[in-house]
């Protein structure tokens, strides 16, 4: 099975009689600073993409299924602070001298392999411009007492599904920030399993709450190669088929518990999946349209990029922000015209002279297209 961070939160913390506290409008008061046993305490993420890795000795493609026996070794001869009983979570014992009130939580499947998970964090940071010694997240595999886990499924305990909703819903509204964890981006798992998109559909229903989304960091590279292609149709089409009635899960009962939740919300399904469709439409669009005005500020200039303009503005109208959407063909027409110039001043046509970019700019534009500079001029 591969659990997520609702189904091993909702039984550790059933079994523990852990009930966190929040403030009103989401997150934590600002002077708690989640010591060992704090039910919000997260690990930095400096420490998860280096000693962390050292200490469990992770091996390449070993997923977080592969290492929880390794995950409870580490805490097997302590006392848990939260419950004064022999085993604890891994966050109250790893040495982390950062560790603290996390500030995100991460969302993703016990499926997804380790080394993936840090290089998704570490880009999390990259995108968000802040160092990895100030982000900590919470993140179940490592914050839950997987010792409580494993003795609550040997007794065969269950929870109610009103404590199942709210122990969970405390949990992302004391947080604040769900970071989705998408991989791999063109076919994400993530988006196939109902806990999932529950914990997703959860953040955009709780007040004051954000949901984010991530790739790791060979998947964000794919990711922006594809921009390069213009292959945004294939994408577009693959964010637009979320369908919760068609999700997995390894646990029917947790199955049935969701989608009754979903069924009885003021949406139903398709309120959810048109949600999170948005969400996820919104967020390819504007991470395109980053990589594309970073692009553009570098002074690459070709027709691939005045395409991929006028694609976006496309996806932006769809999604209703005519205002990017101006903005993106206005900058196309200049991308036309700077090209255009470009060509002319090469051709040594003087009528350009004065838009044309230097000359080794206009020769830069034609060494990724085949044809020659007519061919161009037609592109654009």
């Amino acid at each position: 099975r591969t659990p997520t961070c609702a189904g091993v939160l909702v039984r550790a913390c059933a079994c523990a009689h852990v009930r966190p506290r929040v403030r009103a409008g989401g997150g934590m008061a600002p002077d708690e600073a989640a010591p060992p046993g704090d039910p919000f305490r997260g690990l930095s993420i400096s420490f998860l993409a280096g000693c962390f890795l050292e200490d469990l000795q992770i091996q390449a493609k070993e997923r977080v299924y592969d290492i929880e026996p390794r995950i409870r070794e580490k805490g097997k001869n302590a006392i848990c602070p939260r419950d004064n009983k022999p085993g604890a979570a891994y966050v109250d014992v790893a040495e982390d001298a950062l560790a603290g009130r996390a500030n995100i939580m991460l969302s993703y499947t016990w499926g997804y392999e380790i080394h993936d998970i840090t290089s998704a964090l570490l880009q999390y940071c990259q995108n968000a411009s802040t160092q990895p010694e100030q982000v900590r997240t919470w993140i179940c595999c490592l914050c839950v007492n997987q010792h409580r886990v494993k003795e609550a499924q040997a007794a065969g305990s269950g929870i109610s599904f009103e404590a199942f909703q709210q122990t969970f819903g405390e949990r992302v509204q004391g947080i604040g920030r769900i970071v989705a964890m998408l991989s791999p981006w063109r076919d994400a798992s993530y988006l196939k399993r109902v806990w999932c998109l529950f914990e997703a559909w959860t953040a955009t229903n709780t007040e004051g709450c954000v949901l984010e989304f991530v790739l790791p960091d060979h998947q964000a590279k794919d990711y922006r190669r594809s921009l390069r292609r213009s292959d945004l149709d294939e994408v577009w089409k693959a964010l637009s088929s979320i369908s919760v009635k068609d999700a997995e899960a390894s646990v029917k009962e947790d199955r049935d518990c969701i989608l009754e939740l979903v069924k009885n919300s003021g949406g139903g399904y398709t309120g959810l999946d048109h949600e999170l469709t948005k969400h996820l439409q919104t967020w390819f669009v504007q991470t395109a349209a980053t990589h594309l005005q970073s692009s553009m500020a570098s002074g690459e200039v070709h027709p691939g990029r005045t395409k991929l303009c006028v694609a976006l503005a496309g996806f932006f109208v769809a999604l209703g922000s005519l205002q990017e959407a101006e903005k993106l063909i206005n900058d196309g027409f200049l991308l036309c015209g700077r090209g255009l110039a470009a060509l002319a001043a090469l051709a040594g046509d003087g009528r350009g002279a004065q838009e044309a970019p230097a000359a080794s700019e206009g020769e830069a534009l034609l060494r990724p297209r085949s044809g020659g500079p007519e061919e161009v001029a037609k592109e654009y």
